[in-house]
């Protein structure tokens, strides 16, 4: 996701590998080992060793890394944020060149006989309407499908979605469902669902690293029932059954956080399909 803001805005990409990263933690516990081949110090064969730094195969060197490198971002300004704890965010502002071209246009204009001529502020024939922003640029998009009973032993189906931004996919998921379902159109809203969770997350995930979406996200689905039953709240007899928590997804359309709009079904298929 962040890859593909970068690709978008012309931002910068780096990267870097920390050799033997786990070595660099500082451990805050009192670890002992025993003494490794090698290292057997003669008749105290009975003792061990004390670490002072983590190890790789310690429950503790992971943390320790993270709160390590935690404290090292924070130090140079950047700031983490509870949606993903690796991510780390600081927004320098540059200082830039300003470029002023005012005394060669006057001349240009002064060429051609036009300094006299009306000044206008936009260069565009009047009345010409303008958007705040191009349609779907930097819009999430995402596509949901669900296949129905489709493992054979316990005949529960698998829910499948995929994320766009800025024209790639950036999150995508194929995971078998929780439930067994009674029908397509309850597979495919949980599948729905399953989506809108991964959505949520997203969108504020992009909204703490400066790219909010001024828009309900989109879903992409091929089961018209599915699309209806998100958006009307009645419960129906051959729905009333579906767990509560499913219904989260109605929630989400009421508050226009995402909507759901039927498409081809080839298009997510995908998703399903191995």
């Amino acid at each position: 996701m962040v890859l593909a803001l970068a690709a978008q805005k012309g931002w910068s990409v780096y990267q870097l590998d920390i050799k033997s990263v786990f070595l660099h933690g500082e451990s805050k516990e009192d670890v002992y080992v025993e003494q490794p081949l090698g290292y057997i110090r003669k008749g105290k064969e009975e003792r061990v060793y004390k670490l002072k730094k983590t190890l790789y195969g310690l429950k503790q060197a992971p943390r320790a890394w993270y709160n390590k490198i935690k404290a090292y971002f924070v130090k140079e300004g950047s700031v983490g944020y509870d949606y993903k704890h690796t991510l780390f965010v600081k927004i320098e502002e540059g200082e830039g060149i300003y470029l002023s071209q005012k005394k060669y246009a006057c001349e240009l204009l002064e060429k051609f006989g036009l300094q006299n001529a009306n000044s206008v502020k936009n260069p565009i024939v009047p009345g010409f309407k303008l958007s705040k922003e191009r349609e779907d640029v930097g819009e999430l998009l995402a596509y949901t499908n669900s296949d129905y009973a489709g493992d054979t032993d316990d005949r529960k189906s698998t829910s499948g979605y995929v994320f766009l931004l800025s024209g790639g996919p950036v999150s995508w998921a194929s995971k078998k469902q929780p439930v067994v379902t009674l029908s397509t159109t309850e597979a495919e809203f949980v599948a729905a669902t399953f989506c809108a969770c991964q959505c949520i997350w997203m969108r504020r995930m992009l909204e703490k690293i400066g790219h909010s979406q001024s828009k309900c996200t989109t879903i992409m689905c091929d089961n018209s029932s599915t699309i209806k039953l998100s958006k009307n709240p009645i419960m129906h007899g051959r729905s009333k059954h579906i767990d509560v928590r499913f219904h989260f997804l109605r929630n989400l359309t009421k508050k226009k956080v995402v909507k759901l709009v039927h498409c081809g079904t080839n298009d997510p298929d995908k998703t399903t399909e191995a």
